[in-house]
């Protein structure tokens, strides 16, 4: 298993994820990133062609309102499997759901950019996003919630295990 840390920074974040798929060839991506005011760890299951947020990123850039990829599909369904990775991460003990969309910011622009790379040059690797709670101490001033280091760690690995063991459908619905 190979871990990258991408920065949190439009381009820089996708160029830095594309770089590491090449170099490593995996057969799935879990994605990560954190989310301020979740109590569970959240398994999203589309990735918008659109950034929402005005908040600029780690290099002070802001995107509001502009495509993830311009030309792009409106969205992408991730191929994580959601249900069971949400059922295998609850059965653990880890409070878990599943989101509808990777929000509007650098980790829905990491999410997208995975998801077109997966279908315009890798169809063979699954892909998808999960969102992680803070940890108590980046929230103890505002005491908003939270989930201990012990508990996101079991997360990650529970996702990653079950993203790997279920194997994807084989069949597939085309609609015209």
């Amino acid at each position: 298993m190979a871990t990258v840390v991408l920065p949190v920074v439009y381009g820089d974040a996708t160029r830095a994820l594309s770089a590491a798929i090449a170099a490593t060839r995996p057969e799935a991506v879990v994605a990560l990133g954190q989310a301020n005011g979740r109590d569970r760890v959240t398994i999203e299951r589309v990735a918008l062609n659109l950034v929402t947020e005005g908040a600029p990123d780690n290099a002070g850039r802001s995107l509001a309102e502009q495509p993830v990829l311009a030309g792009g599909p409106a969205a992408y369904w991730g191929t994580l499997p959601v249900g069971p990775v949400v059922a295998a991460l609850v059965a653990a003990g880890v409070p878990a759901a599943p989101s509808s969309d990777a929000g509007g910011y650098v980790c829905n622009h990491v999410f997208y950019c995975l998801m077109h790379l997966i279908a315009t040059e890798r169809p063979d690797l699954r892909g998808g996003f999960a969102h992680l709670p803070c940890l108590p101490e980046q929230v103890a001033a505002t005491g908003g919630p939270s989930m201990g280091l012990d508990t996101l760690a079991r997360a990650v690995d529970v996702v990653v295990r079950t993203t790997i063991g279920v194997r994807p459908r084989t069949s597939a619905v085309t609609v015209r």
